[in-house]
């Protein structure tokens, strides 16, 4: 039966999708709970303009996102917070951190689940965090100073 999504849905779907899947899936499971409706010829072109313009809102926050982290390629990010005398950090710098102080210099706002980082960021100095966009991955340096 041919549906479409009217949520996202992980492991089958993003919103006005349209979808082919088992009827008792549908019927008892998607549409039952409100996360789908059958598929007509007009609801169809409709979920095509839908898709359509999502994805153009996606690409453009991208090209948004990746011309605002080139700011960033010489100069990184410079973030402060409170160490003791080994220069350990009293608390690590988590990804909602730095992407709090990233909305703050280069104006966008990032989700912290796109920032990526190897292992936590427990010390001062120089750390590289990889902010997802898209399917590519743009390299940050960031810097840890004390306060």
């Amino acid at each position: 039966m041919k549906i479409i999504l009217k949520k996202d849905i992980a492991g089958l779907g993003l919103k006005s999708e349209v979808k082919e899947v088992a009827n008792g899936y549908a019927q008892n499971f998607l549409i039952g709970r409100g996360f789908a409706e059958m598929a007509t010829p007009a609801k169809v072109k409709h979920a095509e303009k839908q898709a359509a313009k999502r994805a153009a809102e996606a690409e453009a926050a991208k090209a948004t996102l990746e011309s605002a982290l080139s700011k960033l390629k010489g100069k990184g990010l410079i973030i402060r917070a409170t160490a003791n005398e080994k220069d350990h950090l009293f608390e690590a710098v988590s990804a909602a951190t730095i992407a709090a102080h990233l909305k703050d210099i280069v104006g966008v706002e990032v989700e912290a689940s796109s920032i990526h980082t190897e292992y936590p960021i427990k010390a001062l100095g120089e750390h590289m965090v990889a902010v997802i966009v898209g399917k590519d991955s743009v390299p940050v340096k960031i810097k840890i100073e004390s306060t």
